[in-house]
């Protein structure tokens, strides 16, 4: 199961359940996940990631992880509310997989690290609300160049912004934005403090943005979209890699999740504000704004909507 909750609507939310391997049942609430009722179900492989647009809580996505095939990338799209599906699809030139979905306003972004041939390389598609979708990549590369990783697909305003990194040990960063579907692209310098760090997760609209180094030690945050950034203290309790990095939905505040508990930043210093590790639930696999959640012991999902 996959959940996901509307930043357009915290009180609605999504859930996408494996019935079998070509029948997927979504449900719905519309009490902050209190009570929730089937809305629909579609055909398709199991979803891997589910998605809503942050300007509509009636839009939402489902999509599997895996394009194991070259050819034809389904996913599937309901602007009812689930209700109702229809299918949306991309052409690509080997496999790949699902590597960051994000969203400007209503276009969904959907990113691919490719295979084969083109390994080391990124597709990155948009989707507009009711529009068919749009390489902003040509054979895998982004204004000419290949990102092997990419971290971050967010926007506002008709403006995409991509962010990505070659996969070296030094995490050299690239930004690029584009205001007209990838015919043209600007350059983002990245602005963080010593150049050395990644952005890596965002509020929806693109404003509030979190960076960090790749232990996680160290991180920044922006409020200007990436123009200037601001160190935060170092965290040295995240030496272990595999630390999620939110920007909490209702606040804009960054949380650090470990396995150990989950910390944000009080009083100029790290603190851990629960024991509990979080989990992003704005929507699965996306770096944007999130609702947080965890488990209490009985195994029941609890929220912590910082």
């Amino acid at each position: 199961m996959r959940l996901a909750f509307s930043a357009a609507d915290a009180s609605r939310g999504y859930a996408a359940v494996f019935v079998n391997e070509q029948s997927q049942a979504v449900y719905n609430t519309s009490d902050h996940g209190a009570t929730w009722s089937q809305a629909g179900s579609f055909s398709g492989p199991v979803g891997d990631y589910i998605s809503t647009d942050p300007l509509d809580a009636q839009d939402v996505v489902v999509l599997s992880a895996y394009a194991p095939k070259p050819g034809e990338y389904t996913f599937q799209r309901s602007l009812d509310g689930g209700k109702t599906w229809s299918t949306q699809s991309i052409t690509l030139t080997t496999t790949g997989q699902v590597s960051q979905i994000g969203w400007s306003d209503s276009t969904f972004l959907l990113g691919i690290q490719l295979d084969g041939q083109l390994l080391g390389s990124s597709a990155v598609v948009a989707f507009p609300k009711g529009q068919p979708g749009v390489h902003l990549d040509v054979n895998g590369k982004l204004n000419g160049q290949a990102i092997k990783h990419l971290r971050l697909l967010t926007g506002h305003n008709k403006k995409i912004v991509v962010w990505g990194d070659d996969g070296a040990a030094a995490q050299n960063v690239t930004g690029l934005a584009t205001t007209d579907l990838g015919k043209t692209w600007a350059a983002r310098p990245n602005a963080t403090p010593g150049g050395k760090l990644g952005p890596t997760a965002s509020s929806d609209d693109g404003s509030a943005l979190v960076a960090t180094s790749a232990d996680n030690q160290q991180i920044a945050v922006s409020t200007d979209g990436g123009a200037s950034w601001t160190a935060q203290p170092s965290f040295a309790e995240a030496r272990n890699a595999n630390a999620a990095v939110y920007v909490t939905a209702k606040s804009k505040k960054t949380v650090v999740a470990l396995d150990s508990g989950t910390y944000a930043i009080k009083n100029g210093k790290w603190t851990r504000i629960t024991s509990k590790a979080a989990a992003n639930l704005s929507d699965n696999g996306s770096p944007q704004g999130a609702r947080l959640w965890a488990y209490d012991t009985q195994g029941q999902v609890i929220w912590f909507d910082e």
